[in-house]
C-alpha cells in the first residue's frame, strides 16, 4: 500500500507540476506568446491550437518500476483513454528494451514477394509451415522471406558477395522528399511487427492477398446466410481480421548520416541519434537494396498497439529534427515539461507549431505557419526520468553497429503526441501525423482514422489512397465499408488499422528454391525463438 500510495503521489506531483509551471528554456524567438509573436493577443493559429493542447492524462495516472517491469497503478483500468501520454512512454521504454530493431520483423520479411501456400493446404506441393525451421527459400540469406513469412529473431544476414535482384522490398517505400522549410529530407521507412502480430498473420493465412480475399468472402457470406447473428470466426475460417490485443507495430523513418548532414540536420553530442552502422554483414531486417552499406540515424518512430479495439497510437521524434511540433503542436502530459516561452500558470504539456506574423488583406495581420525549424527540447519530468533511469534506458553507453537499451541516444526522443479515438469529446477530429509518414497531409492526418480505411476489396488490399483523400481525420463513414443494399454486401473489409496488408500479393506456384524442402515443424519450435 505504501508503494502503490507513493507512487500515485508522484504521478500526482508531476500532473501539478505540467499544470502549474516549471522552469523550461525560451521557445525560439523568446515571445511571449509562442504561436503569434510580438503580440499580446492570441492569433488565428493560436486558437485553432487551443483544442489541440488539453492535458490528457488523468492526475490520478501513475506508474512504477517493479523488478524490471512497468506496472500502472490498478486502479487504472484503462490506461490507453485515461492516461494516454504515460501509456505512450511506457511503450516506448518496453519497445526499446525489447530491441524491437533487431528482434522484431520487418515488413519485407512479414510480406513475401513470391507467398507459397500455407502447409497443409498445398497437398504435397512446396508451402510455408508456421513454425518451420526449413520453409522453402529459409536457406537463401539473401532474401529468407521471398516465399514464406520470416522472423528475424535478432539473428543476422551472412555476408552476401552480390546482392540478388529478386529481394522485393515489400513493406515500404523509399519516401519521396519532404520539406522542411527550404530544406528537402528523404528518409527511408521501415516498419516492424512483433512476435504476436506475426504469428497471428503466418498461422491464418494472411500473408498473402489470396487469404485476405477469402476473410472477405467468409464475411459476405455470413452477412447473407446468418443475419442477424454471427458465425464464430475462428482460424481456418475467419470472418473478421483482429490481431490479438498483444500485438505492437512500429513504423519507423531513417535517414543517411550523408543526407541529414547535407539538408542540415544537427549532429548535437548533447542530442545524439540513434545510428545504426550496416554493412555486408547485417541484420535480416535491413535490406541490401535500400539500405546500402553506411550509417543510418533514426528520425522518429511511430508506435501502435492493440491495447483498445481501434489501437493506440504514439508518436515520436528526435529533438533535432526539422518540423517536429509543425502544424498541430507537440502534446505530452506525462514525459516532458514544454520547452516554450509562456506566462505562468500555464499548463506545460503543449509546444505550439511555429508561426510568424504577415500582412493580412484586410490590412490587419495573420498568423502563419513557420516550417522546418526545430523546437525547444524542454526537461524530463521527475517521474518519467525515474523510470528511464530504473528500466535502464539510456544509461549505458553507444557501442556497435546496432543500439542497446542502454544507448544514450535513446534520451533524444520526444513524444509529439498520442491517439486513441478518432475524435474528442465534442466531436473535433483528433489530430497526430508525422511529417515523414504523411507527407503534405500532416496539416490534418489522424493515425486512427487513416489506418481505419485500410481494409481488402474483392480484387485484394484496399489502396491507401483511400485513407489519405477519403477519411485523413475524424470519424470513419460506414457508407465506404457496406452497401446498403438487399441482400448486404461488404464492399471494404477492415484489416484491423493494419496497412501493411497492402503489400500482400496473390500466391505464386513456384518450385522449391534449390537446397529446400516444403515446410516441415523444426523438433526445436518456431524459427527465431519465442517471447
Amino acid at each position: 500500500m505504501m508503494i502503490r500510495s507513493l507512487t500515485r503521489l508522484a504521478g500526482v506531483l508531476a500532473v501539478a507540476l505540467l499544470l502549474c509551471g516549471a522552469p523550461s528554456a525560451s521557445a525560439p524567438g523568446g515571445s511571449t506568446r509562442p504561436g503569434s509573436p510580438g503580440t499580446s493577443q492570441p492569433g488565428n493559429v493560436d486558437y485553432d491550437m487551443y483544442f489541440n493542447s488539453p492535458v490528457f492524462d488523468d492526475p490520478q495516472c501513475a506508474m512504477e518500476a517493479v523488478d524490471g517491469r512497468l506496472r500502472i497503478d490498478p486502479a487504472l483500468t484503462n490506461a490507453a483513454m485515461s492516461c494516454p501520454d504515460m501509456l505512450a512512454w511506457k511503450v516506448f521504454i518496453e519497445t526499446v528494451r525489447q530491441n524491437f530493431i533487431t528482434e522484431w520483423t520487418s515488413g519485407d520479411l512479414m510480406w513475401p514477394a513470391e507467398p507459397l501456400p500455407l502447409c497443409p493446404s498445398a497437398q504435397g506441393q512446396p508451402c510455408c509451415m508456421p513454425g518451420s525451421s526449413s520453409n522453402p527459400g529459409y536457406s537463401d540469406s539473401s532474401d529468407p522471406g521471398r516465399h514464406c513469412p520470416f522472423y528475424t529473431g535478432g539473428r543476422n544476414q551472412p555476408v552476401v558477395a552480390a546482392l540478388t535482384a529478386h529481394r522485393k522490398d515489400n513493406s515500404r517505400v523509399v519516401g519521396l522528399p519532404e520539406m522542411h522549410g527550404p530544406v528537402s529530407i528523404t528518409t527511408k521507412p521501415v516498419s516492424f511487427y512483433n512476435r504476436s502480430m506475426y504469428d497471428y498473420a503466418f498461422k491464418n493465412n494472411l500473408y498473402n492477398s489470396d487469404g485476405l480475399v477469402t476473410v472477405l468472402n467468409n464475411a459476405n457470406a455470413d452477412l447473407d446466410t446468418n443475419s442477424p447473428f454471427r458465425v464464430r470466426s475462428v482460424p481456418g475460417r475467419l470472418t473478421t481480421i483482429s490481431f490479438k490485443i498483444d500485438g505492437w507495430m512500429v513504423r519507423s523513418q531513417w535517414i543517411s548520416k550523408q543526407d541529414a548532414i547535407a539538408a542540415g540536420v544537427k549532429d548535437d553530442p548533447q542530442n545524439p541519434f540513434i545510428r545504426i552502422v550496416l554493412g555486408a554483414h547485417r541484420n535480416y531486417n535491413f535490406n541490401p537494396e535500400t539500405f546500402p552499406p553506411g550509417e543510418y540515424w533514426l528520425m522518429s518512430f511511430h508506435l501502435s498497439t492493440k491495447d483498445i479495439p481501434v489501437w493506440f497510437w504514439a508518436d515520436f521524434w528526435h529533438v533535432n529534427a526539422p518540423g517536429r511540433c509543425d502544424y498541430t503542436g507537440c502534446n505530452d502530459s506525462y514525459g516532458y515539461f514544454s520547452g516554450s516561452n509562456v506566462p505562468a500558470g500555464v499548463s506545460r504539456n503543449f509546444i505550439p507549431p511555429a508561426t510568424r506574423q504577415a500582412p493580412a488583406r484586410d490590412g490587419g495581420m495573420a498568423q502563419l505557419y513557420i516550417t522546418g525549424t526545430t523546437y525547444p527540447a524542454g526537461t524530463a519530468t521527475p517521474a518519467l526520468a525515474t523510470l528511464l533511469r530504473k528500466m535502464g534506458i539510456g544509461t549505458g553507453a553507444a557501442a556497435g553497429p546496432m543500439p542497446a537499451p542502454g544507448d544514450p541516444a535513446w534520451l533524444s526522443y520526444r513524444l509529439r503526441g498520442s491517439q486513441w479515438d478518432f475524435t474528442d469529446p465534442a466531436g473535433r477530429p483528433s489530430y497526430v501525423g508525422a511529417t515523414a509518414s504523411n507527407g503534405g497531409i500532416v496539416t490534418g492526418t489522424s493515425c486512427v482514422s487513416c489506418h481505419a480505411t485500410a481494409g481488402t476489396l474483392a480484387t485484394g488490399p484496399s489502396p491507401q489512397v483511400l485513407g489519405v483523400y477519403f477519411n485523413w481525420a475524424g470519424a470513419p463513414n460506414a457508407a465506404n465499408f457496406n452497401l446498403n443494399a438487399r441482400p448486404a454486401t461488404n464492399l471494404i473489409l477492415q484489416n484491423d488499422f493494419v496497412w501493411g496488408f497492402m503489400h500482400t500479393v496473390p500466391l505464386k506456384a513456384a518450385p522449391a528454391p534449390a537446397g529446400t524442402a516444403a515446410g516441415r515443424p523444426s523438433p526445436g519450435g518456431r524459427r527465431g525463438g519465442s517471447r
